[in-house]
């Protein structure tokens, strides 16, 4: 039933999207987000495999992982309300950032679920908080630094290089740090938030 309705969601903001973009010509940021949107679905579709086992997950986790920050990526496309102030563009826009969040926090709750179903709540909300951080770190990347999940096949050299100077000199990186912890804090309360709800 979780899965149906996070479905339904999608498809209604889906055509939400659609519709606004008929309506305003030229607006680039709503293809943008319909792509988003779909990208956000990929770790969703990944964890839903974990349950698989065995040496597959050699090649699922890491995928996982890489495609994760595409889910609360969609917070940080509310910056276009900067550009679009119309009623209809706070809900579009809002529904796209608490969907991301949500499709994001199932995909995790999924996958730790998968891989340490039998571990302590200690554990799990540990594993949580570390997927977190990692989600937050990819955030800032694409946001900020403009690198997407597959540029570690494209251009690895140039993403390792800017990675390793984030890490290797955070105290001149400290507005760099803060937005990753702030991006982390956000996706952990909606995991949190989420296995709430699940428990229900």
């Amino acid at each position: 039933m979780v899965y149906l309705g996070t479905l339904l969601g999608t498809v209604i903001v889906l055509a939400g999207v659609a519709v606004r973009d008929k309506k305003l010509a030229n607006v680039p940021w709503l293809k943008w987000l319909a792509i988003n949107l779909t990208l956000a679905w990929v770790p969703l579709l990944l964890s839903s495999l974990a349950g698989v086992g065995g040496l597959a997950l050699l090649l699922i986790v890491p995928a996982w992982l890489l495609f994760l920050p595409n889910a609360p990526y969609l917070v940080t496309d509310l910056k276009y309300l900067g550009d679009r102030e119309h009623w209809v563009d706070i809900v579009l826009l809002s529904s796209v950032a608490a969907l991301g969040l949500w499709i994001g926090a199932l995909s995790v709750f999924q996958m730790i679920g998968a891989l340490c179903g039998s571990c302590s709540p200690l554990v799990v909300y540990g594993l949580y908080a570390a997927v977190s951080a990692v989600a937050g770190f990819g955030v800032y990347l694409g946001r900020m630094l403009r690198w997407n999940s597959w540029s570690i096949i494209t251009k690895p050299r140039e993403l390792i290089a800017d990675v390793v100077r984030l890490i290797r000199h955070p105290i001149a990186n400290l507005d760099e740090w803060a937005i990753i912890m702030t991006f982390g804090a956000i996706f952990s309360a909606a995991i949190c938030l989420m296995s709430f709800v699940l428990a229900l």
